[in-house]
């Protein structure tokens, strides 16, 4: 959350409205131009983004007019996209012309609409054309088709920021869950560290501790990977040491989802394909997770023994945020809780995987030592495979294999992705039999239009069951997910069904699977509407379930309503939101519960910090209520918060309460840096000058930056920031000014090439952010006879020209001793005295200027394209000695 920053007009707003004037005035035929703007009418230089083929040259200069872009650098504007000698040679003479500037043809706002934001390539090898995006500053160039690079495959794959260093990247996250009879506590850290230029160690580990009621506290560390991954080229890998299943599910091993093949964590090696370096948005596809809550619960979601996180949700049917969970395909088990009191526990599957589906050949193949104890009650020698058939119309099929402990198992897997307009189907089907009698399948189907349907079945049966698999599954069982959701009558209707069936009893850490067989229907309406200030949700359902578990012996059914109210005040950078809420729920053989809901959240945010405190109260009839306390916390060096939750019903009280914590660090040979991110294996290093000018001790903010994903954040001068992000993924990196509290205004631009890097992980790339201070010089001039000098252009910088008075604000880069003007053919100088200086506004009053010619101008003046055009207008030349002026 931003706060409020107070703007002020400077100096760069006056050619922006000058030139908005102009264009509103301009009509078919030429009209006269208001005094003292004739100068915006030849041009004004800007500082652009240059694009083509997909691909960014960085912030380069050029000269914008009223009708056409030139670029003033466009051998090295070339060189940067990265084409070919040849294509530069061909290009060079189309670039270095003024080109039109098309601006009709870009998005409006920025956002993509059909047709706009490009344009068909000429056909003339030697042409280019462009569309200058006014809202973006991005200069969009159109060279002909024939530059493309001839290998249409290696064109989606990303090339690795060559900017970027090795480095040690490290993330730690920490999450505890607690109540008085139960414990939950997850401490999990990750590390990469960068290997030569296509190598990467990794590592991850894990210290879990937890309580179950009546047992006693139980703990486990261990190394879940400890691995050295080399890519070779962008298609294969070759990756040794601990290793687990889940790369395999992910862009970083490919698109296989071998969900039923014990696939287990193994020391070995594995080689095989990845998708790490194709250009598409990574882990942008995961199975939706959705819990079914006839009360108000406390849902603590684990993998295996991890803590992913923890959720306090409302009654009815919910869809849990898993935006943090890690990528792969594997099980999750919810513990949830009710009233303080643990009422169950379920098992459902999640996958997180890449959502373009590439039509090219995988394959993988592993061999090692099991980690995990086999049948026989030892670890033994492991060999698996598999590959992945792409076949017509998005479809392909997977084939698995796997030898562990003398038994061998063998995996069909068909999936299809396709999209048809509106419409999105993904569906998948395995099968799977092994030596030792077992059989099962998986069916995931999910369908997107106006209605989303989603469905989960899997059966597993046959001897193998009686033993815990070394992927962690346990018991036979037959599980089934359904839900399916619709817009209603300007709401939202959620029907979801749960069904699970054990065979045989589950062996996790102190008995938290539950046997025997739980059925859950639920269904929920809900809209939100506007009224009077005030933001009004309803919402309605019912539910049944019904549980073999002594907890739940008999069926739990019932129905509910409930309508809220809330209030949402901005201000300053602070928001609070006030809540109020009335919940009335019918259970069957109980009686109506009633229930009043307040709560309030404050929060505030400065920068990339920011703050929060949420409280809630919900009270019953007679003496039952319910309250919880969450506090959140961002802060440059990490991220955290607390929750604590206080109940009281007939016959029970408890407290509960959890927290969460992540940082993060990256080594390198630059330094030591912190930073805040979840997963992160990689990074980008702000880094802003220290000293701008000699003799002025800049501080304060200097820029806004932001990469990727992570909001935006405000770096001071001399102060270097990590911005941690996922590796294997392209991340923009914007840089924009910032308000300081100095002498002079600051202007902060990016000295790069790569304005999105794709960065491996274990690599940090140092953005430098330069910062030039500007100076604001306010005056008038005449000449020596005491004639104002009414429109003559300024020649130190393309800034606008002096006012109908003589008048002038000019805002330069460096400080200057005398200002150069050109009125018709006369060339004069003004010495600048500056009389009162405050907040970087100089103030020289009226200045007397006297004639000089043009070989007296200081070559730096002289040299600049603006001027050269000015003088060639007014018929003056630089040539022969060019002994400035002072």
């Amino acid at each position: 959350m931003r706060p409020f920053v107070a703007m002020r007009i400077c100096l760069p707003v006056l050619p922006l409205l000058g030139l908005t004037l102009l264009l509103i005035a301009r009509s078919a035929a030429a009209q006269r131009l208001p005094p003292g703007f004739e100068d915006l009418a030849g041009g004004h230089a800007e500082r652009l983004e240059v694009r083509a083929f997909g691909r960014s040259a960085g912030l380069w200069p050029v000269w914008v007019t009223l009708d056409h872009v030139q670029i003033e650098q466009p051998a090295q504007v070339l060189a940067a996209l990265g084409l070919t000698d040849e294509a530069q040679a061909e290009l060079l003479s189309a670039l270095t012309a003024p080109l039109p500037r098309d601006s009709q043809l870009a998005c409006l706002h920025a956002q993509p609409q059909p047709g706009c934001g490009w344009r068909a390539p000429p056909d003339d090898v030697t042409a280019v054309t462009a569309i200058f995006d006014e809202a973006e500053s991005v200069l969009l160039l159109f060279p002909s088709s024939h530059w493309l690079p001839q290998d249409a495959a290696r064109a989606r794959f990303h090339q690795a920021a060559e900017q970027a260093r090795n480095a040690l990247l490290y993330q730690q996250t920490l999450h505890l869950s607690r109540s008085e009879r139960e414990l939950a506590f997850n401490l999990h850290g990750r590390a990469a560290q960068g290997v030569g230029s296509a190598g990467h160690l990794g590592g991850s580990w894990n210290h879990a501790r937890w309580r179950a009621a009546g047992n006693a506290v139980q703990a486990r560390t261990d190394v879940d990977e400890l691995y050295y991954r080399h890519d070779l080229g962008a298609s294969h890998y070759l990756q040794l040491g601990r290793i687990d299943r889940r790369n395999l599910s992910s862009p970083l091993g490919g698109q296989f989802g071998l969900g039923l093949l014990p696939l287990g964590r193994m020391q070995g090696m594995r080689a095989g394909t990845t998708l790490a370096y194709l250009d598409t948005d990574a882990l942008g596809d995961a199975v939706p997770v959705s819990v079914l809550l006839g009360r108000d619960a406390r849902v603590d979601v684990f993998d295996g023994e991890r803590l992913l996180q923890t959720f306090y949700l409302p009654a009815g049917a919910s869809t849990l945020d898993t935006r943090l969970f890690p990528p792969g395909s594997y099980l999750l088990t919810l513990r949830i809780h009710e009233d303080g009191r643990f009422v169950r526990s379920e098992t459902v599957p999640f996958q997180r995987s890449s959502g373009t589906w590439y039509p090219a050949l995988q394959w993988f193949v592993q061999g090692g030592r099991q980690r995990e104890l086999g049948p026989s009650g030892h670890g033994s020698p492991v060999l698996q495979a598999g590959v992945r058939i792409p076949l017509a119309a998005s479809t392909s099929i997977g084939l698995g294999a796997s030898h562990f402990d003398g038994v061998a198992a063998h995996e069909l897997r068909v999936g299809l992705r396709r999209g048809w307009d509106a419409v999105d189907l993904h569906a998948d089907l395995g099968l799977i039999a092994a030596s030792d009698g077992g059989q099962g399948g998986q069916v995931q189907l999910s369908v997107r239009h106006r209605v989303a349907w989603n469905l989960h079945h899997q059966r597993m049966r046959g001897d193998a069951c009686a033993h815990r698999s070394s992927s962690g599954r346990a018991g036979c069982v037959d599980a089934t997910s359904a839900s399916a959701s619709l817009p209603l009558l300007g709401g939202s209707l959620h029907l979801g069904y749960t069904q699970r069936r054990s065979a045989l009893p589950l062996s996790e850490p102190g008995e938290w699977g539950v046997p025997g067989s739980t059925r859950s229907l639920q269904a929920n309406y809900t809209r939100t509407r506007a009224w009077r200030g005030l933001s009004v949700g309803t919402r309605a359902g019912v539910w049944h379930q019904r549980s073999t578990d002594r907890r739940l012996a008999s069926a739990d059914r019932g129905m509910q309503f409930s309508i809220n109210l809330a209030r949402l005040d901005n201000a300053g950078g602070r928001v609070r939101l006030q809540r109020a809420g009335a919940e009335l729920r019918q259970r069957s053989g109980h009686t109506p519960d009633r229930q009043l809901r307040l709560g309030q959240t404050w929060c505030q945010g400065q920068d990339d910090s920011a703050r929060a405190i949420s409280t809630e109260l919900s009270l019953r009839p007679g003496d039952a209520h319910h309250a919880l306390v969450s506090g959140d916390l961002r802060r440059p060096w990490g991220r955290g918060g607390a929750t604590a939750a206080y109940t009281r019903t007939a016959g029970h009280t408890g407290a509960s309460w959890s927290a969460h914590h992540s940082t993060a660090l990256a080594v390198s040979s630059q330094g030591l840096y912190w930073g805040a991110a979840d997963g992160a294996d990689a990074g980008v290093v702000v880094a802003v000058d220290a000293e701008v000018d000699a003799d002025q001790a800049l501080h304060g903010p200097a820029a806004e930056v932001q990469a990727g994903a992570r909001g935006q954040l405000t770096v001071r001068v001399g102060e270097r920031r990590l911005l941690p992000v996922d590796g294997y993924q392209r991340h923009p990196v914007r840089v924009q000014d910032a308000s300081a509290a100095t002498a002079a205004a600051l202007r902060a631009s990016i000295d790069a090439t790569e304005l999105q890097p794709f960065l491996l992980p274990g690599r940090l790339m140092l953005v430098p952010v330069s910062v030039a201070a500007t100076h604001a010089y306010l005056g008038s001039a005449r000449d020596e006879a005491g004639s104002v000098l009414a429109g003559a252009s300024i020649l130190n910088a393309a800034v606008p020209a002096l006012g109908l008075q003589g008048e002038f604000l000019a805002e330069f880069e460096q400080r200057h001793a005398t200002l150069y003007l050109l009125q018709g053919e006369r060339l004069l100088q003004c010495p600048l005295q500056v009389r009162e200086h405050r907040a970087g506004l100089r103030r020289v009053g009226a200045v007397t200027c006297t004639p000089v010619t043009a070989v007296q101008l200081p070559a730096a003046i002289a040299s600049q394209p603006h001027v050269q055009r000015l003088l060639s207008a007014g018929r003056l030349s630089t040539a022969g000695n060019a002994a400035g002026a002072p």
